[in-house]
């Protein structure tokens, strides 16, 4: 039942919020570069903060902080102002975090060790499915009538999540400090978040790498390679309850063996990366909750996001830079990935 509220808001949420990042550019390319910009650097370098309070109040009453801020960011652009719009993009950053810690909190806590894979597999789906539709169907609205339709979805995706205040409570009093990062840091941990930052090239790829490679069909690609196959997330969930921590590694080599073969054919390859890498997540988020005590999962959260949110924004940039040598860039850290999976599993 949890679970299925959590499905609801987050498709409530996405569809209203994707919509909303693929019309604004539309509108106002520039400001909306930069606003977005700001957004993304600060939900990374809110994980931490954001996880730290997780682990100290209960995750079913902060994530209702989620689309309190998706709410204001969407509404604040039918004012056209670029300094709120900003302002705004710095709020939507920390709660979102929050939002997206709280969600994993809740399934770490509230439902079956066993379900872990199927539970994350699902949540995936229905994020991607919902940013899909999103803005399939509500870009053909006006621009106003969409931030309209949008903010009156994120806030009507606080509804399925009453049901869960005050979920999630830990007990736990004290106030934590930075410091308390110590004792959640593990070796274990630190390979895992390495191994995050490796897998972290799913988004790059697609953002910088593939208009490298293949510029006149980005717009099929995106279709036809990264929105459909990101729907196999549900089936790597149960693969992983099924089969365990090996569908990581296994995973991890098939989406490297895709990427190497991608210049030959940029769909059928590209299918095969996406797919790979939507059937690796689902088992890999679920993969913390057995490195991680149940009391410290929020905070590692915390720091896994940040990792990968680096992981993102640095390979964008790195790609860029490298541009002839990406390839080779992007290739040995797939390899380091899929050493670490296989090392982290040995050890478990």
């Amino acid at each position: 039942m949890r679970l299925a509220l959590l499905l609801i808001s987050v498709f409530l949420l996405m569809f209203g919020y994707n919509a909303v990042e693929a019309a604004y550019p539309l509108h106002a390319y520039d400001q909306a570069t930069k606003v977005l910009s700001v957004l993304y650097l600060t939900l990374t370098l809110s994980n931490i903060p954001a996880g730290f309070l997780t682990s100290v109040k209960p995750a079913g009453t902060l994530i209702i902080l989620g689309p309190i801020g998706y709410f204001i960011f969407t509404y604040s652009l039918l004012l056209n102002n670029f300094l709120l719009a900003l302002a705004t993009s710095v709020i939507i950053g920390f709660t979102s975090a929050m939002y997206w810690i709280c969600c994993r909190t809740i399934i770490y806590r509230e439902v079956s060790e066993q379900k872990w894979g199927f539970a994350f597999g699902l949540i995936n789906v229905t994020a991607v499915l919902a940013g899909g539709l999103g803005p399939y169907i509500l870009l053909k609205l006006s621009y106003e009538d969409l931030l309209k339709i949008s903010s009156g979805l994120c806030l009507l995706s606080i509804l399925p999540l009453f049901p869960l205040y005050r979920r999630g409570k830990t007990g736990k009093k004290e106030i934590l400090t930075f410091l308390s990062i110590k004792d959640c840091l593990n070796w274990k941990l630190i390979l895992y978040s390495v191994t995050a930052f490796c897998f972290s090239v799913n988004l790059p790829i697609i953002i910088a790498y593939i208009p490298i490679i293949g510029k006149d069909i980005v717009g099929e690609y995106r279709l036809l390679s990264y929105a459909i196959p990101s729907t196999l997330s549900l089936l790597g969930g149960v693969l992983y309850d099924r089969f365990g921590a090996i569908v990581i590694p296994i995973s991890a080599l098939l989406a490297l063996i895709a990427f190497l073969n991608l210049p030959h054919n940029v769909i059928a390859w590209g299918f095969v990366l996406t797919a790979s890498f939507s059937i690796l997540f689902p088992g890999f988020q679920a993969f913390l909750g057995r490195i991680v005590n149940e009391d410290k999962i929020s905070i590692a959260l915390g720091f896994v996001g940040l990792i990968s949110g680096i992981g993102v924004s640095l390979n964008i940039a790195v790609i860029g830079a490298l541009l002839n040598l990406a390839r080779l860039y992007l290739a040995s850290l797939m390899v380091l990935g899929v050493i670490l999976s296989v090392y982290l599993i040995r050890t478990d």
